[in-house]
């Protein structure tokens, strides 16, 4: 073999093999990346491995002093050293825009031959390839763990949230929903069903803080996007119908909040049936609505199913039921009928005190609607 051609030493299984041909550099460039040998001054010839012994790793060595390593051929400047990964700006120039950062890493893996030469060690298209895919497998791994941790996050802040929204804490339940949203935005887009829900509970938040135009432009986002998701004919489609029709009521947009009932109501029947506690809100709320328009025995039609429903479904200590016989005793009251109203009361009271205790928002609100009712009660007797 005339040493001064270079050589290419395969190895393979710890054998090292030493090939004898000169013919070959179109086939080693056809091999290799041509991102790994653009440096390469295409006069240099290089012995070709011929089989290319099962796609192993190759070193391309010195053979003697005065000959140049023909893959570290314009090297010796490009890198200092095996412990300095630092890049200058005319190093970035001289490599390709894409190269990524694992094949960077790869043309720079050197070391010392047994009798003092440099070598570099050069991977088979293969197995770039394998390391790539690998690199992009665990990119893709760390990008879904860091998704699935920030959806459990958004969870956390919705439940959080959801706690002190029934605790009347409106103003921080408000603050949770909204950094939830932000991250749902964030990682599942504008109209992912879980951004409805986000946009839905700020919308009750809000309804609790008697903000009512800004509760129904959030209702009506999360009404937007249910309605992409799922048609017109799902139950989170007549929650939103109903949570408009609720801040309507407050707004006292009464025949806006009808209708918006109506439509909850319909489609919960259709896909609930009549037995369950989502169709005793829809009569419940339509109740209230009537009410305010003082139709007052339309309204205790509708108290009345919404109570024969809940006390099936939920049982006589929830906190639904005791709303619905509130509910109830206000009506009677504006009906005149205040010993009716006294004993719906009591049974409201009953309940909110076994549920909340004392001081509680609802056992207060009641107290205080059936002083109201006992002295009417006293005055129609006298």
């Amino acid at each position: 073999m005339n040493e001064d051609f270079k050589r290419i030493t395969i190895v393979d299984d710890g054998k090292s093999y030493v090939v004898s041909s000169e013919q070959g550099f179109d086939r080693l460039l056809a091999f290799f990346s041509t991102s790994y040998l653009e440096h390469v001054d295409t006069n240099d010839r290089v012995f070709d491995s011929t089989s290319l012994v099962n796609g192993g790793r190759y070193i391309a060595t010195d053979t003697k002093e005065a000959s140049t390593n023909v893959m570290d051929h314009q090297e010796s400047q490009k890198y200092r050293n095996d412990d300095d990964d630092d890049d200058t700006d005319e190093d970035n120039k001289k490599r390709p825009a894409d190269e990524s950062t694992n094949n960077k890493a790869m043309r720079k893996k050197k070391k010392r031959s047994t009798n003092g030469d440099e070598v570099i060690i050069i991977s088979s298209d293969s197995e770039i390839a394998e390391t790539n895919n690998d690199a992009a497998e665990q990119q893709l791994d760390e990008r879904e763990k860091k998704k699935q941790q920030l959806r459990k996050d958004s969870s956390k802040l919705m439940k959080d949230g959801n706690v002190l929204y029934h605790q009347g804490k409106h103003a921080k339940a408000l603050n949770l929903y909204q950094q939830a949203l932000e991250i749902r935005l964030k990682i599942l887009g504008s109209r992912h069903k879980d951004v409805a829900v986000s946009y839905n509970n700020i919308g009750t938040a809000l309804d609790g803080q008697c903000k009512y135009e800004e509760a129904i432009k959030m209702h009506k986002e999360a009404l937007e996007i249910r309605l992409e998701n799922f048609g017109n004919r799902h139950r989170d489609v007549a929650q939103s119908y109903n949570n408009i029709g609720s801040a309507l009521n407050d707004q006292g947009k009464y025949e806006e909040a009808i209708r918006m009932h109506q439509k909850a109501l319909e489609i919960r029947l259709d896909k609930l049936g009549n037995s369950h506690p989502d169709v005793a809100l829809s009569y419940n709320n339509m109740g209230c609505t009537l009410s305010n328009q003082a139709k007052y025995k339309e309204a205790m039609k509708m108290f009345r199913q919404a109570l024969d429903i809940g006390l099936e479904v939920l049982g006589n200590r929830n906190q639904q039921v005791a709303n619905t016989y509130r509910n109830m005793g206000k009506t009677l009251t504006k009906l005149n009928q205040h010993t009716k109203a006294c004993v719906m009361y009591q049974q409201a009271l009953d309940i909110f005190l076994e549920l909340h205790g004392e001081g509680h928002k609802d056992v207060v609100d009641v107290r205080k609607q059936m002083a109201i009712g006992f002295e009417l009660q006293g005055q129609q007797e006298d």
